[in-house]
């Protein structure tokens, strides 16, 4: 993205409601400088800085990692995502699974509460 904008979304179907700030979305893709971000449902208000993420919920990040789960929280101010759902974490040598991710992308780090499984491999 050549532009100022720190993302952009598209969705198959929404409904915004301007006087309140709350929308709900379907089928959305949000892309981001670094990153991009997809799920089923996505739901939040403009006044607020969370967006809820329902349903397939696929995360690639800034290393071309891929996190999936069934739901989470994004934190638009911090550029964070939590989720309390099991989690699937891929990169490229390498899938791991979690009880939960708490991903700081403005930090880089990503935290995966166990039980732990992790495979690796030597690509």
């Amino acid at each position: 993205m050549n532009d100022k904008l720190l993302y952009r979304a598209t969705a198959k179907a929404a409904t915004i409601d301007r006087r309140s700030g709350d929308i709900l979305a379907s089928m959305v893709t949000i892309l981001g400088r670094t990153s991009t971000a997809s799920a089923n449902k996505v739901s939040g208000n403009f006044n607020r800085d969370t967006l809820e993420f329902e349903g397939d919920v696929r995360v690639r990040d800034h290393l071309d990692r891929l996190i999936k789960t069934k739901s989470a929280t994004f934190y638009s101010r911090d550029n964070r995502m939590v989720s309390t759902s099991t989690v699937i974490l891929e990169g490229d040598n390498f899938t791991s699974v979690g009880r939960s991710i708490d991903a700081d992308f403005k930090a880089r780090k990503i935290q995966i509460k166990g039980p732990f499984r992790a495979k690796f491999s030597d690509k």
